[in-house]
């Protein structure tokens, strides 16, 4: 036991634990593994997603409505199992429960990628004087035209769309409640708000990027590997362009389960830090004929764990402000 002491928790996947990772168990590269998967969920899904939704709209046949309800399942899931996956958690272990929704939320935007190939060769409508295509009731044609040709109702897609994200809604769980509760367990309550700002710089300087990212994708075809696009007579400037969505969804979901490996390699707990209190609260008696103990005493006795319900749905309540104002 003295020994085991002395050693340290042990990053490693089972029993390999090799001499080179064990400099790798401390919070500053938990940190920095954690700063860099908000980052590419951030891009993901308050980024391209958010950029994307109009493609999917016109691939799929959603109006606005259905397509602002696909954008908030994610949230509604992250609302409903937070206690839940907090409280399992709270018990477990956190960095691995953490890389687990990384890859969660990988494989929903996987998903969401891959009904590329399972929905029909979009079709534009041919030349410039006609309709976009079969694949939208545009304005003026009315209800019957456009029940006719089938382009009414949910696309029959759509609900794995929907799975895909609610797939999301369960990886992004611990990200905001597990992560940021297992870093701050493991720094100097003085460090603590500079190693929490970093991971919330990532995820909001993400959105820029995943906007960027639906910008360059979108400039090329939707079918660009089914058909020639040299035979297309639109540009992206046409009304009736339809832009490789899907490109976006495979590339950071390929990032964020590559990403959720690491977290895997992390122990249960690591070191705890030596706080000097004297520089965060200071000295203070008891409160005379209350039997009220200092703050220092009662920082102590404080256990983050039971804090991490409050700490998760505050964090939760401004993930949905930030992506609603987006």
């Amino acid at each position: 036991p003295a020994d085991d002491a002395e050693v340290g928790p042990l990053c490693g996947l089972g029993s390999w634990r090799p001499s080179c990772l064990q400099k790798c168990a401390n919070a500053k590269m938990f940190c920095f593994v954690l700063a860099w998967f908000m980052f590419f969920e951030g891009l993901m899904y308050s980024g391209f997603f958010k950029g994307a939704i109009t493609s999917l709209e016109k691939q799929f046949r959603m109006t606005s409505s259905v397509s602002g309800t696909l954008a908030t399942v994610a949230e509604i899931t992250t609302l409903i199992v937070v206690s839940f996956v907090t409280y399992i958690g709270g018990k477990s272990h956190k960095p691995m429960i953490v890389g687990v929704g990384s890859i969660l939320i990988g494989v929903g935007a996987i998903l969401t990628g891959l009904t590329h190939w399972w929905v029909e060769v979009y079709d534009y409508g041919g030349g410039p004087g006609q309709n976009m295509s079969t694949n939208q009731c545009t304005a003026g044609n009315g209800s019957d035209s456009c029940s006719q040709d089938g382009s009414t109702g949910l696309h029959p897609l759509f609900p794995i769309l929907v799975i895909g994200q609610i797939i999301i809604g369960l990886g992004n769980t611990p990200m905001l409640t597990l992560g940021v509760a297992y870093l701050d367990d493991h720094v100097k309550k003085a460090d603590s708000s500079l190693y929490l700002a970093a991971c919330w710089t990532m995820l909001v300087l993400a959105p820029a990027v995943g906007f960027l990212l639906s910008a360059i994708t979108l400039t090329y075809w939707v079918d660009i590997d089914r058909v020639d696009v040299s035979t297309l007579t639109i540009t992206p400037l046409d009304p009736r362009w339809l832009g490789a969505w899907w490109l976006g969804f495979l590339f950071s979901g390929g990032l964020l389960v590559m990403m959720g490996v690491p977290f895997f390699c992390f122990p249960k707990a690591l070191k705890k830090p030596d706080d000097d209190w004297e520089d965060i609260v200071q000295e203070s008696p008891k409160d005379s004929g209350t039997g009220t103990e200092n703050p220092k005493e009662a920082l102590i006795g404080t256990n983050i764990a039971s804090l991490s319900p409050v700490l998760a749905l505050k964090l939760l309540c401004d993930r949905v402000l930030w992506d609603g104002f987006l």
